[in-house]
């Protein structure tokens, strides 16, 4: 199960992440694809209205796509594999990243934020108990 991919949120997510036999995988990527913020995959919505205008807006932004330039991100995890034992570690891996600078999806990260945010109020309660 992947929870988000470079092609998330229009190609503008730096990570990617799974679920995998080994844990929780967390990729950075190295390269960072420069698309103009008018640039989006077209709405799926758009698909069951007129498949015809669908196509011709995936066929642009597929060329906008091939056409970004890709440039070094230059942080300090780019390229890192990060495997956690938890979804929540994961999470919190993400909004860490997000917090470096990191592009992560925002349906992504709001998830992440809000677990992070449970998991320390478990936490401080336990610790006060």
């Amino acid at each position: 199960m992947s929870y988000c991919r470079w092609s998330s949120d229009s190609y503008r997510s730096d990570v990617f992440c799974h679920r995998s036999n080994r844990g929780f995988e967390t990729h950075v990527a190295m390269l960072r694809r420069v698309l103009p913020d008018d640039v989006r995959a077209p709405d799926k919505k758009l698909l069951q209205l007129d498949a015809h205008r669908y196509d011709a807006a995936l066929l642009a932004f597929t060329a906008a796509v091939d056409g970004a330039a890709r440039v070094p991100i230059g942080l300090g995890d780019d390229g890192a594999v990060f495997v956690d034992s938890t979804e929540d570690e994961m999470f919190a891996r993400l909004v860490d990243l997000a917090d470096a600078g990191y592009r992560v999806p925002a349906d992504v990260l709001g998830d992440a934020r809000t677990r992070t945010s449970s998991v320390m109020a478990k936490a401080v309660a336990l610790a006060m108990a």
